[in-house]
């Protein structure tokens, strides 16, 4: 499958509430299936948040709303597994998103999702579609092994 003439599709990592995620070759595309006036102002929202964050050199993508082509396409890149800073945070607040739809990079944000993104999955090493996008996520290690080792004094 190609999106957009552009994307070829490596495979489909979610798919909810009229939206999918996709791993194309060179990132991943949140692709929203806009078929009520409330989708529609559904993307401009989220796709007005990408540009916020834009503005402040945080984020890098590339948004389309052509009619029938509404998605936004992030280049890959790995994930830090850090929390968003308060500035991301601030950026984002007026637009309805917060922590929960932010997955961090490096050197800023990687991803904007528009519905909360379940990477405590991935950091507690249950997966989830997150460690598939970035194997390298560092995972915490379990809460019975850390008691465990506590009460062993390791």
């Amino acid at each position: 499958m190609l999106l957009d003439d552009r994307y070829p599709v490596l495979e489909t990592l979610e798919s909810r509430d009229e939206v999918n995620l996709y791993r194309v070759e060179g990132g991943l595309v949140f692709y929203f299936d806009v078929r009520t006036p409330q989708d529609k102002d559904r993307f401009y929202r989220y796709r007005a948040a990408i540009r916020r964050l834009e503005e402040l050199g945080l984020l890098e993508a590339q948004v389309s709303a052509k009619p029938g082509r509404y998605y936004a396409f992030f280049p890959e890149r790995p994930l830090s597994g850090r929390r968003p800073p308060k500035e991301v945070l601030a950026a984002l607040a007026p637009f309805g998103f917060g922590p929960e739809h932010v997955a961090m990079g490096e050197d800023g944000v990687a991803y904007l999702a528009p519905w909360p993104l379940r990477l405590g999955a991935a950091r507690r090493g249950r997966g989830g579609f997150w460690s598939r996008v970035d194997p390298g996520l560092p995972r915490a290690r379990s809460r019975r092994r850390r008691e465990s080792n506590w009460r062993r004094g390791a």
